[in-house]
């Protein structure tokens, strides 16, 4: 009788336990139309203005991170104007109390920014 009770409150406890512990899954395409939601993004800084668009979103399995490709337009003073592209790669952190997500330790992995021959991006 005794082992039995250990064991219904054994079994009672598990599932007290699960209900605090849950798993969110996220599909690339759901990521995708979410980022693509928030472009075009512009971010003005000094005297230069950049604008990425064009989202692609790619999930690495392996790594648990991401990767995102976009297009990249920056306007500088006088009409000077520039264009590329570039990836970007990081993790994903969730925040639980506002339910929200964010790109934790983003890094620049490619950049080809057009009319700048690829041996000078590393510098930029």
């Amino acid at each position: 009788m005794t082992r039995l009770f250990m064991i219904l409150l054994m079994f009672s406890f598990s599932q007290i336990s699960s209900a605090f512990s849950y798993t969110i899954e996220l599909t690339e395409r759901s990521l995708q139309e979410k980022v693509s939601a928030m472009m075009p993004l512009e971010k003005k800084q000094y005297f230069f203005t950049v604008r990425l668009s064009e989202p692609r979103v790619e999930l690495h399995d392996e790594s648990n991170e991401l990767s995102f490709f976009t297009h990249l337009d920056v306007i500088a003073p006088g009409g000077l104007k520039g264009g590329g592209q570039g990836e970007i790669q990081g993790s994903i952190r969730y925040e639980p109390a506002t339910g929200e997500f964010f790109l934790q330790s983003p890094k620049l992995v490619d950049l080809d920014i057009r009319l700048i021959p690829k041996t000078l991006s590393p510098r930029i």
